[in-house]
C-alpha cells in the first residue's frame, strides 16, 4: 500500500446504497476519502438484511468493511432501555453494538489507525474510552461529523409532542446534548449539515472544536491536519 494512510470511518447507517439523505452524505465523504488516498477501513451497522447485500459494492472502495445487523427497531429500543442509566442519552444504547464495539475497540488500541472519522454522535462512543485514550497519536486526526445534530432534533420533537412524549423527547435532548459536549473536545472539527440553529445550541457543542475543517490527502503529514473557524460545513 505504500504510503497510503489508514481511516477509521465509522457510521450508524450502512452508507450504500446512497438513496437517502443521511446515506448520501455518508457515502459521498467516504468515497472522496478513499479518492484522496485513505485506506478506510469502514465500522457500521444494518437494520434490514437486505442491506447486507451490497457489502461488495462497499468492499470494493474499502480497505475492510465490519457490518452488524442491529436486530430491527424493536431489538434496538430493547438494547436502548437496557442500556439507559442516569443522564445518559437512549441513543448511544439504541446504537451500540457489541461486535462493532470491540472490532474497533481492538484497531484503536492497536495502534492500527491514523485518522478516525465519526459519522453521527451515536457513534462517537466507539472512538472514545479505553481504546482512545491508548492511541494518543491520534489527537488531532479525529473527525465527529453530527449531521443533523441529534440533540437539536429531539429538541424540536418536544417542542411539538404532548405529554407524555414530550418529556421523554426533551430529556433526549437533554441527555444527548451533554454528551455531544463531551464527545466534541476529543476531536479536531466537529460538522453538521443543519444550517440552522439557536444561539444558544450552536456553542454548546462547537465550542471546543472547530466547524469546519479539510480534511487531507492521504500522504499529508501532520501540518495538514488544521481545523479554522467557520460555518458549520462537511469536509473537504
Amino acid at each position: 500500500m505504500g504510503n497510503r494512510r489508514r481511516l477509521l470511518f465509522l457510521a450508524h447507517r450502512i452508507p450504500y446504497p446512497p438513496d437517502k439523505g443521511e446515506k448520501i452524505r455518508a457515502w459521498h465523504i467516504l468515497d472522496h476519502l478513499a479518492g484522496r488516498g485513505w485506506e478506510v477501513e469502514l465500522g457500521c451497522l444494518a437494520d434490514d438484511p437486505a442491506d447486507l447485500d451490497h457489502l461488495p459494492a462497499l468492499r470494493a472502495r474499502c480497505a475492510a468493511v465490519e457490518c452488524h445487523l442491529t436486530g430491527g427497531r424493536l431489538r434496538s429500543a430493547a438494547r436502548g432501555l437496557w442500556r439507559l442509566r442516569p443522564g445518559m442519552p437512549l441513543t448511544l444504547g439504541w446504537f451500540h453494538h457489541p461486535g462493532l464495539h470491540a472490532w474497533a475497540g481492538r484497531g484503536l488500541a492497536a495502534g492500527r489507525y491514523d485518522a478516525v472519522f465519526v459519522y453521527s454522535s451515536a457513534m462517537a462512543p466507539y472512538a472514545m474510552g479505553e481504546a482512545a485514550a491508548a492511541t494518543a497519536r491520534l489527537a488531532g486526526r479525529r473527525v465527529l461529523d453530527m449531521v443533523d445534530v441529534d440533540s437539536e432534533k429531539w429538541r424540536a420533537y418536544a417542542a411539538v409532542a404532548r405529554a407524555p412524549m414530550r418529556q421523554v423527547f426533551a430529556r433526549e435532548a437533554r441527555a444527548l446534548l451533554a454528551f455531544e459536549r463531551r464527545a466534541a473536545p476529543g476531536c479536531i472539527a466537529t460538522c453538521s449539515r443543519a444550517s440552522a440553529r439557536s444561539a444558544a445550541t450552536r456553542p454548546s457543542w462547537s465550542a471546543s472544536s472547530s466547524a469546519r475543517t479539510s480534511f487531507p490527502a492521504a500522504s499529508s503529514g501532520g501540518s495538514a491536519w488544521r481545523a479554522s473557524a467557520g460555518a458549520a460545513s462537511a469536509p473537504t
